[in-house]
């Protein structure tokens, strides 16, 4: 599919650009991101990551929230069946592939596809055997499977924003990520681990800071 095509770019142009904050593990903090403008909110079901809850436990978050923003099932190594089941047992709205995959078996996936890749010649290779599954991407670091606050390269990211809809993730806080939009020019961004105050507990002062700073800058790189 096309980016302009792309669940990711409907809703970016439905946002003025998308906020995602990933790994959120209670109703509390998923609520705290939704009042202070997130448009994703990602739950970790990837049993290698510090901040993985149970498929029951993302269920009941989602429950909490209502429907009131849209959730993500961020997986690692799964089958489709498997990815398809999590999904509809905790009731996500997308999903989040970041581990070995095959994307001919997600062909007719029942809600949208995110594909991780790398700002790296693999990433782009990745985005374009992705291009006709996937919604979007993920950008990370190359060499680590996200969530740890690792800067990806900018101008590689840059080359695969414009060849896709892309999310940039790796390493964002409120400090740089104006500066991340204004060089990647993605249809928006991630974070996770730079908005804690411990593993897997979020700070309500990052979280505010970081959506704020987003927001500005999303606004700005879509209106020059």
């Amino acid at each position: 599919m096309t980016s302009a095509n792309s669940k990711l770019a409907q809703l970016a142009q439905e946002t003025g650009g998308v906020v995602k904050v990933c790994g959120i593990t209670n109703l509390n903090d998923a609520e705290l991101a939704l009042e202070l403008g997130a448009d994703l909110i990602g739950l970790v079901l990837a049993a290698n990551s510090p901040r993985a809850i149970e498929v029951d436990v993302a269920a009941e978050i989602i429950m909490g929230l209502e429907g009131r923003c849209p959730t993500v099932a961020v997986l690692g190594d799964v089958s489709a069946p498997e990815a398809e089941a999590l999904v509809r047992i905790a009731g996500f709205d997308w999903v989040q592939l970041c581990g070995e995959a095959n994307p001919v078996y997600f062909h007719n996936f029942p809600v949208p596809i995110l594909r991780r890749i790398s700002a790296s010649e693999d990433g782009a290779a990745e985005m374009k055997r992705w291009s006709k599954f996937a919604d979007g991407y993920v950008i990370e670091k190359a060499g680590t499977m996200g969530g740890g606050g690792q800067v990806a390269d900018w101008d590689v990211a840059q080359g695969l924003s414009k060849d896709g809809a892309c999310l940039l993730a790796g390493g964002l806080k409120a400090e740089n990520v104006a500066d991340a939009i204004q060089k990647v020019a993605p249809l928006g961004v991630d974070a996770s681990s730079s908005l804690e105050q411990e593993i897997g507990r979020k700070s309500e002062e990052a979280m505010e800071a970081f959506i704020g700073a987003a927001r500005t800058a999303l606004t700005e790189e879509e209106s020059s």
